[in-house]
């Protein structure tokens, strides 16, 4: 299969690309890339905001995975994160329905709920629980969330949303993961899984969203809804991890 992935330079699209380039043709889209990158993949170097460039990358591409992001900040940062976490995620999505692609999977986060408070605590959030927002960037990727239901609806172009938080690498974990509370990590090889999952299954909805979360006891979400359809099943986050 043939798979497209942009913001394919993060530490998070890494572990994805080494899990899907196995057995997929992957093309990647970032602004740059490290010197070490280790992807044998195509790369092609420019920005989600880049029309012509993403109309480019994605010509006979079976998937979009959407990875790319701007992240927390205020002021111009918060202008940074609208184009590209808003007007970047349209234009992707729009040349993958001009370019007949078949599956779109969006990246968002689970900061959609960081209006509800502390995270640490065990809150049962499902995919039902309607988002709350406190931070700019988790208004913005509820945004996409919505970007991509519209065009999942209304030009049949299959959509995933997984929604991620505190991926974190396998031990030993970097300082920034050692910050992060136990409750909330997720680790980099659950993840990619999940998203080997969401390539590879044979979906029968046009439209959905799913929880990608640890399985720390005190975990604040519930996965239960990405097991049962996408057969996800967390092995690196338990309480010692």
């Amino acid at each position: 299969m043939k798979i497209c992935i942009t913001g394919a330079a993060s530490t998070v699209a890494r572990k994805v690309i080494e899990v899907l380039e196995k057995d997929h043709e992957l093309t990647l889209v970032d602004i740059e890339y490290p010197d070490d990158f280790p992807s044998r993949s195509r790369k092609i170097v420019g920005s989600v905001l880049d029309r012509a460039l993403m109309r480019s990358a994605m010509k006979g591409h079976e998937v979009v995975i959407h990875m790319a992001i701007a992240e927390d900040g205020i002021g111009e940062a918060d202008e940074e994160m609208w184009k590209v976490n808003v007007c970047g995620t349209l234009i992707v999505i729009q040349e993958a329905v001009r370019a007949n692609v078949k599956k779109f999977v969006y990246t968002s986060s689970l900061s959609v709920f960081d209006g509800y408070g502390d995270f640490t605590k065990k809150l049962n959030i499902t995919e039902d629980t309607p988002p709350k927002q406190k931070s700019f960037y988790g208004f913005t990727k509820y945004i996409g969330e919505f970007i991509t239901k519209f065009y999942a609806e209304n030009y049949q172009i299959k959509s995933i949303v997984l929604r991620l938080i505190a991926v974190v690498p396998e031990p030993p974990l970097s300082s920034w993961a050692e910050a992060a509370s136990p409750e909330i990590r997720t680790s980099a090889g659950d993840v990619a899984q999940a998203f080997k999952a969401a390539v590879e299954k044979d979906i029968g909805f046009i439209f959905d969203i799913f929880h990608i979360t640890g399985s720390h006891p005190e975990n604040p979400w519930s996965y239960e809804k990405a097991k049962k359809t996408l057969g996800y099943m967390p092995q690196g986050n338990d309480q010692s991890f």
